[in-house]
């Protein structure tokens, strides 16, 4: 596993500093993308090395094309799209839905991070919808619904 973050790290840093030329930028680039993988750590590591590496693969496309400009304008990325939700395997979604008792385990959760789960788990909204429905970041819906998996996961053993 090790091996393969290397790897990955080391070719994004080196093809964003080929496309930048600032290694502090090629560096941020690199941390942003892997800021995506360790958010969803677990579930990134059960997916064979083919599909962790398409999945970096096309992290690092999106951060490559559609926000080039963006990121040598502001130095951020937006990300208005939801990766991990093109390649989670249903794994959250049966935390939250399988048990009879699955919708009282939302009693746990606060008032944002319950409405951010049964948007996402129940409505199938992407982050981008739910963060646009609730007035805020994608990465202030995607801390919450961390937030709520870990809790609903203390709560239910899981």
């Amino acid at each position: 596993m090790c091996e393969l973050y290397d790897y990955c790290k080391e070719n994004v840093i080196k093809e964003a500093k080929a496309k930048f030329g600032k290694e502090t930028v090629a560096e941020d680039i690199s941390s942003e993308i892997f800021y995506k993988i360790t958010e969803h750590s677990e579930w990134f590591f059960k997916l064979d090395g083919t599909k962790q590496k398409d999945y970096v693969e096309k992290i690092k496309d999106k951060v490559f094309t559609k926000y080039q400009k963006e990121w040598e304008q502001s130095y951020s990325i937006k990300f208005d799209e939801d990766l991990y939700g093109k390649y989670y395997n249903n794994n959250d979604r049966i935390l939250f839905m399988e048990e009879e008792s699955a919708r009282s385990n939302f009693n746990c959760l606060s008032p944002a991070e319950k409405r951010a789960a049964e948007k996402r788990y129940i409505e199938n909204k992407s982050i981008s919808q739910i963060a646009k429905d609730e007035n805020t970041t994608e990465n202030a819906v995607s801390k919450r619904l961390s937030r709520a998996r870990n809790k609903i996961k203390s709560e239910t053993g899981k």
